[in-house]
Parts: C-alpha cells; sequence; structure tokens
C-alpha cells in the first residue's frame, strides 16, 4: 500500500492557488517490505503530475513490470499526441488496459491522481477500478478502470468553493484534499495536526506556512509524523521515508527539497 496525497491551496478563491503533491516510496506485498520506488511523477509538457495507488507491479510475459518504469515511459512517448489531460488520461487508461492482466484488475484496486492546471486553473483528475469506498476501506475491485474525470473544476470547486464556471472572485477560499492508498492515519491525524500548530503560530515568535515553499514543508513535515507513526506502533509498515513532495502552480512544476 502507499499514501498519495494531492493538495489544492485557494488563498483568494481561484485567484491565487497552488498546489502540493506528495507520496511515500514504499512498496509492499501483504503488509511487507518488497521494494522503494516513486510513485509521483511529473509531466512537463502538460504542466501536471501523475501519482498512483494500489497496484505498483504486475506480471506481463514472465517478467515484472513495475508501474514507477511504465508511466515514465508512456509520458515521454505521449507527449507527442497528447496535447491535453483528457486526452492524456484517456490514452493513459487504454495503455493500462492493453498492459495490466484483467486477472489482477479483478482481485486488486488501482487508481491515479493527476493534478494540472487548465485554462490557468487548479484541476483533479481521478481513475481507478474501485467500486465502492466503505469507511477507509475499498471494495469491489472492477476487471477495467473507469473513464477519467475531474474531481475539483467539474465537482468539489462547485459544491464546496461556490465555483460557478465564470467568476473566479466569487469562489470560496481553502485548501481541498484528495488522498488514496492507506489514508486512514493521515485523514485521523492531519486536521489534529493543523489544529495543535494553529496554536503554536498564534505565538508572535512562530510563524505560518504563507508562502508555496513553505506550505511544501509543512506537508513533508506531516508526512514525517505519519511515517513514523507507521515505524513506531503500525503492525504492517506500509507507509514510510523517503517522501516526495511537488509544487504546482500556473508557471510551473518544482521538485520540493525537504530543508
Amino acid at each position: 500500500m502507499t499514501l498519495v496525497l494531492n493538495e489544492i491551496i485557494l488563498r483568494q478563491g481561484l485567484i491565487d492557488t497552488y498546489q502540493i503533491i506528495a507520496a511515500d516510496r514504499r512498496i509492499s506485498r501483504q503488509g511487507k517490505y518488497a521494494a522503494t520506488r516513486r510513485k509521483l511523477f511529473t509531466i512537463p509538457l502538460l504542466n501536471a503530475t501523475i501519482s498512483y495507488f494500489g497496484i505498483a507491479s504486475f506480471f506481463k510475459k514472465n517478467k515484472e513490470v513495475y508501474l514507477s518504469d511504465l508511466l515514465p515511459d508512456f509520458i515521454n512517448h505521449s507527449t507527442e499526441t497528447a496535447k491535453d489531460i483528457p486526452t492524456f488520461a484517456s490514452q493513459l487508461r487504454e495503455h493500462l488496459h492493453d498492459n495490466i492482466p484483467c486477472q489482477d484488475l479483478r482481485t486488486k484496486f488501482s487508481g491515479f491522481h493527476i493534478s494540472t492546471y487548465i485554462n490557468g486553473l487548479p484541476d483533479f483528475w481521478y481513475m481507478s477500478n474501485i467500486k465502492t469506498l466503505d469507511g477507509f476501506s475499498y471494495r469491489d475491485p472492477a476487471s477495467i478502470y473507469d473513464n477519467p474525470s475531474s474531481h475539483f473544476l467539474q465537482r468539489d470547486a462547485i459544491d464546496h468553493f461556490g465555483w460557478n464556471g465564470r467568476d473566479q472572485d466569487t469562489t470560496k477560499s481553502g485548501v481541498w484534499y484528495y488522498r488514496n492508498g492507506d489514508f486512514r492515519v493521515h485523514a485521523l491525524t492531519s486536521n489534529e495536526i493543523d489544529r495543535f500548530m494553529e496554536n503554536i503560530f498564534q505565538f508572535p515568535d512562530f510563524r505560518p506556512p504563507r508562502k508555496p515553499e513553505e506550505y511544501a514543508d509543512y506537508v513533508h513535515f506531516k508526512f514525517e509524523i505519519l511515517s513514523y507513526i507507521y515505524k513506531r506502533w503500525a503492525k504492517q509498515k506500509i507507509v514510510s521515508r523517503p517522501i516526495d513532495v511537488i509544487i504546482m502552480t500556473r508557471d510551473g512544476l518544482k521538485e520540493h527539497k525537504k530543508k
């Protein structure tokens, strides 16, 4: 399992925004360490990122194929034909169906996060083979991926921030989270960490994160706490360091380096 996280930060509604994307690198099988591989990748020509959770590898012609190899290769070859995120995501779906055995998809969960900017606005696209989410548990894997779709601009920005499809200045400010994998601990602790850090930031000699780089540090800090929780107390250590974090703005992508 893994933990992938996408945060969209709206500071003046949709006028001033940025995104922070993070993922750990641990590959586990039956709860035991199997490999350390990257799960978060950039799509530079589309000013986008993609991360995956669930299935990390599969066998094709008796050879194990890792998504950490398949995705960069697909990105390099698809940019000639995929000029936008809908096309990229649709072509990726077809490519995955051509490569991942149906039996794997019938019995294992798999999903993808894609973050980008479309016409200067932040968006999040999602694709998985998961039919049902029961609390923190995935249920009913399908033998094919569902059609990729926009979950932010076409859904959550409308439902939670008042986006009407036209007026950026009428949308509310705030932070929206997308998380998958073993997201239980993050879902339970992230807001609690925010609460006690807000109390600390009230002291005049402490400074809250304001810039994208500072907020990326803060996201990395929370991942470090989660990693330690798994290392120290979890029976199955399925989320661990190192952590990859990427900062995304309208102007481009930047790999965040821990200070």
